[in-house]
């Protein structure tokens, strides 16, 4: 199996110094840094920064499923958003579920290098489950009722001192490497 290069994105706030944070992935530490990516100034209320690499680390492409993730805050604000990993082949497709072929070879419209999404989204997860703060159920739930049928990340705001909680899926469906010839 190939080596995959994971980034967690987010933004990071604190009036002055670095937000500072401790990733625990899979059940082992795989980040323990103060010097994330922050903006000086106190979180927004509202608009966030379009968000940015605030941690990275390597697993193996068989790490797939359910993955445990814990995120914890050790100075200013964090919003987490997502994962998305490297070692994702996305092949064109016209007419799903075949995928296109030029000249013989499957068309590749995102190669190993490219950062891409482990998941997909519906308008029911963002690909994290069991989300929690501090050990209690996270309590910002997503609004179905009024927006039955949104997708896209859900953005996860965690105060300085906290401990966000979930499991991230990583789906086994991903393309790893180009399938054997059409």
């Amino acid at each position: 199996m190939a080596t995959r290069t994971i980034k967690l994105l987010g933004n990071a706030y604190r009036a002055s110094g670095n937000a500072s944070i401790i990733v625990n992935f899979n059940g082992s530490e795989v980040y323990n840094g103060d010097t994330i990516t922050t903006t000086n100034s106190d979180a927004p209320s509202q608009e966030l920064s379009a968000p940015v690499t605030l941690a990275s680390w390597t697993v193996d492409t068989s790490v797939t499923g359910e993955i445990p993730l814990t995120i914890q805050v050790s100075a200013g604000e964090v919003f987490f958003t997502d994962l998305i990993g490297d070692q994702v082949y996305v092949l064109a497709q016209e007419n799903p579920p075949a995928y296109d072929v030029v000249d013989g070879a499957y068309v590749v419209i995102q190669g190993p290098t490219d950062f891409a999404d482990l998941n997909t989204n519906t308008s029911i997860t963002d690909g994290k489950t069991n989300t929690t703060l501090d050990g209690a159920t996270y309590p910002y739930p997503r609004d179905l009722a009024d927006n039955p049928t949104e997708t896209g990340e859900w953005i996860y705001p965690i105060g300085e001192g906290e401990t966000f909680g979930c499991n991230f899926y990583i789906d086994p469906d991903l393309l790893t490497e180009i399938p054997a010839g059409p």
